[in-house]
């Protein structure tokens, strides 16, 4: 394979990331559609100087946005600085995509309390404000989470699903009680 085609071939796969994020993210009900900024890359100008700056955070999609602008404009260059600065745009793309994992694992989690709001809506929706107070804290707590600090998601994982088990252990509770009204009322 050519250096050219081998070029095409990755930015083909950058913008086929791109497009899988943009898809995936209007899911993210629970995180702004990933319009929450999290993550720092760099962004690479080439002008008369080569500028290669950490930018503020920025949401998922954006901060792949960057990099692959960055993989345009590292053509630019002469090729020893091509590869450093290619490789310090790897190692930002492997940043960006483990965030985006740990968002993916969390929307997981997140659709479990969507589905018990549902349960409750349709069994008891009385209880449904309780419910809705309780499973707020849980998504904001999740919301605050990755957006101080995404990367520390896999530490504080198993944290939020006992938070999510007691709010799955609400929404049974208030099931069950449901159920029991009913069967006394019939």
């Amino acid at each position: 394979m050519s250096v050219e085609k081998s070029y095409e071939y990755m930015m083909d796969s950058l913008r086929r990331i791109i497009e899988f994020v943009r898809e995936i993210s209007v899911e993210w009900w629970w995180f702004e559609q990933g319009k929450i900024p999290i993550i720092r890359v760099r962004k690479l100008e080439v002008n008369k100087n080569i500028s290669f700056e950490y930018l503020p955070k920025r949401p998922v999609l954006d901060a792949l946005r960057v990099i692959y602008s960055n993989f345009e404009q590292i053509k630019k260059l002469d090729p020893k600085n091509r590869v450093d600065y290619a490789l310090k745009t790897a190692q930002d793309l492997y940043l960006v995509l483990q965030a985006i994992s740990y968002v993916i694992d969390a929307h997981g989690l997140a659709e479990k309390i969507h589905e018990a709001r549902e349960r409750i809506a349709k069994i008891n929706p009385e209880a449904l404000d309780e419910f809705i107070d309780l499973a707020n804290s849980v998504i904001q707590r999740i919301r605050e989470l990755l957006a101080l600090n995404v990367f520390s998601w896999p530490s504080k994982r198993k944290e939020i699903e006992e938070e999510i088990k007691k709010v799955l252990k609400f929404a049974e509770t208030m099931s069950i009680q449901e159920k029991a009204k009913e069967e006394v009322s019939a």
